[in-house]
């Protein structure tokens, strides 16, 4: 279907008329240079790449909406390889050995999609830190015991709310503006490596980074600054042992400790 095609009174809308229907902004072009892409008959993968929190993952979900097609989504992590993609193995008491075979989204798109059915599979890497949800929840209890510390939420970098030692809104801005001369520890992926390169400048900056996927700060074209601009101590950890040696050796002294051996970019 083309651009074009929309203009009937009795054709579906375009995908620009859907999405801003539905409530997702985007401008026409984007969206008619989209729609012609979907259309072409070798097209078989988009990729969307883009700062953090513009919407890529919505804009996924919606163009399967937009198709009829299923939607299949992979939130890929550091532990995500081929075996995850294809088949893994999964208990089941109705088996002799009490495990079974089960199919990976891979291979459920290509069997769908090889039955005429319309499928959208979605491979989202944008989840590094999923796995250290239970860990940052620790550690946000653990300091939002002590009166003195405060505990913010910074989605990608994006400073949007205080947690401890009260909960409110805050103005990322406001934040980044007014925070001088503290101590701070932060820890997020290269995502938003703006926000504590920044706050590095006036603060007192311990960065924890769990990044696996890249070796420099700039591998992410939204980010200005390289490794030179980042004023504090540094640490690359993939688990809560390793926080607290990066830590001890910090306090004795250490500024910079990468503990990536596979690290691409």
């Amino acid at each position: 279907m083309t651009p074009a095609a929309s203009l009937a009174s009795d054709s579906p809308p375009s995908l620009y008329e859907y999405l801003r229907n539905s409530g997702y902004l985007i401008d026409r072009t984007s969206a008619d240079l989209m729609q012609v892409v979907l259309a072409l008959p070798s097209m078989r993968a988009v990729l969307l790449e883009g700062p953090p929190g513009v919407g890529k993952t919505a804009l996924t979900e919606k163009i399967a909406q937009w198709l009829g097609a299923e939607y299949i989504y992979v939130l890929a992590t550091p532990n995500t390889d081929e075996d995850t993609l294809l088949y893994k193995f999964v208990p089941d008491e109705n088996t002799k050995s009490g495990i079974r075979v089960a199919e990976g989204p891979l291979v459920q798109a290509v069997k769908k999609a090889a039955a005429g059915r319309k499928v959208v599979l979605v491979l989202d890497n944008s989840g590094s830190m999923v796995e250290w949800a239970d860990m940052l929840r620790a550690m946000a209890e653990l300091a939002a015991k002590r009166r003195d510390v405060e505990v913010y939420l910074a989605p990608n970098g994006y400073v949007e709310e205080q947690i401890a030692p009260v909960r409110r809104k805050v103005s990322h801005d406001e934040f980044m503006k007014r925070t001088s001369g503290r101590k701070i520890i932060y820890v997020g992926d290269f995502d938003g490596a703006n926000t504590p390169i920044e706050l590095s400048w006036r603060n007192e900056v311990i960065w924890i980074a769990p990044e696996s996927r890249y070796k420099r700060f700039l591998s992410h074209s939204w980010v200005k600054y390289d490794e030179t601009k980042y004023k504090g101590a540094f640490i690359r950890v993939f688990n809560m042992d390793d926080i607290m040696k990066g830590l001890k050796r910090v306090l004795g002294g250490a500024r910079w400790i990468d503990m990536c051996k596979k690290c691409e970019l």
